[in-house]
Order: C-alpha cells, then sequence, then structure tokens
C-alpha cells in the first residue's frame, strides 16, 4: 500500500477536525452520522442506517475478499462548551476549556479516507 499524499493527509486533517466540531452525546449522534453520510455519498458511497442508528456502507471493488472497518460516533458530553480543534505541538486539543471529541472520530476519519481511496482503485471494504 503506498504511503498517504499531502493532500490525502490535508484531507484526513480537516475531516478530523470537522467531526470534531460536532457535538455527539451519546443518543444524540443524529449530525455526526448526518455529515458522515453526506462524505460518503461524496464519493459516490451509498450509506444506509439500521434501526439502531448505525450507518452501513459498502465499496465495492475487485476480488472476493474485503475488510471491514467500524468505529463509533457518540462522545462524552461536552458540558455545553464548544469544540474548536487545534493543532498544538504536532497533537490536537480543544482550543475552549473541555473535550475534543476525537474518541472515536479520529477512527471514523481515517475510514472515511480509507473508503475514498478504495473507492478510487477498486478495493473492497465495508464500514
Amino acid at each position: 500500500m503506498r504511503p498517504a499524499s499531502d493532500a490525502e493527509k490535508a484531507r484526513l486533517n480537516d475531516t478530523f477536525a470537522a467531526l470534531c466540531r460536532i457535538a455527539s452525546p451519546f443518543g444524540h449522534e443524529r449530525a455526526c452520522s448526518e455529515r458522515i453520510r453526506a462524505e460518503l455519498q461524496g464519493m459516490g458511497i451509498r450509506a444506509e442506517e439500521d434501526e439502531a442508528g448505525n450507518l452501513l456502507a459498502r465499496v465495492a471493488g475487485r476480488g472476493e475478499r474485503s475488510i471491514l472497518l467500524c468505529a463509533h460516533m457518540d462522545t462524552v458530553d461536552d458540558g455545553g462548551v464548544p469544540i474548536e480543534p487545534v493543532l498544538v505541538d504536532e497533537g490536537w486539543e480543544n482550543a475552549n476549556d473541555g473535550i475534543l471529541g476525537a474518541d472515536n472520530k479520529a477512527a471514523v476519519a481515517v475510514i472515511l479516507e480509507l473508503a475514498r481511496r478504495c473507492s478510487v482503485e477498486g478495493s473492497p471494504v465495508g464500514l
């Protein structure tokens, strides 16, 4: 597998920061889910929602084997403190005195970037 390009790294950072800005405490993940679905639709990938609110998607590709990647969208409650992701010493923090929400939005951002690559390269993956 080739290393990520500078454009992919920049897009990954932008996606991560955008996802972190979306408050998504347990039971209130709708806005985050809609953003993820929009990202996938922009790649030509259809996502379906199950009865529990999980998004399910598949990137069709060549070959019989595929992998499954999953992550959660919820975070702890932000306590009403705005989330503004900033890079500090090459690490992400909230510019305000509150949570960043990086768990598990870092994984969601990586999955979205991988889905983008897989859809272009024709590699199958389940999300």
